[in-house]
């Protein structure tokens, strides 16, 4: 569902008739599209929002899929090993000429195999 501006300014008086303070976040919402769903229904419940054990973004996949992992600077393989979901031993094991204490900004390292 879409609002042009006189139905989105419409709506907002509506809204702020309702709710008072709390129109910014009403708008924020109204200004995303997402207004009800596909049955027209625009009863907010909680079975629509996702569990805690949910996934709400790719990026976790795309870090799960990653294969190599860039230094920054002041990096530690501890930090690295916690940050990407392995260990230090698995990261030594993938990486046999890797230094952990010479490690340089910039440096590819192997996350899987």
């Amino acid at each position: 569902m879409t609002f042009g501006a006189q139905e989105a300014g419409e709506a907002g008086d509506f809204i702020r008739s309702r709710i008072g303070d709390r129109a910014p976040v009403a708008a924020i919402v109204l200004g995303s599209g997402v207004v009800g769903d596909e049955d027209g229904d625009t009863t907010a419940r909680t079975s629509d929002l996702p569990t805690a054990t949910e996934r709400t973004t790719t990026a976790d996949r795309k870090q799960r899929r990653r294969r190599t992992y860039t230094i920054k600077a002041n990096d530690t393989l501890s930090g690295i090993a916690a940050q990407t979901g392995t260990t230090v031993e698995r990261l030594q094991e993938l990486n046999p000429d890797l230094d952990a204490q010479a490690l340089v900004a910039g440096q590819k390292i192997k996350l899987r195999e």
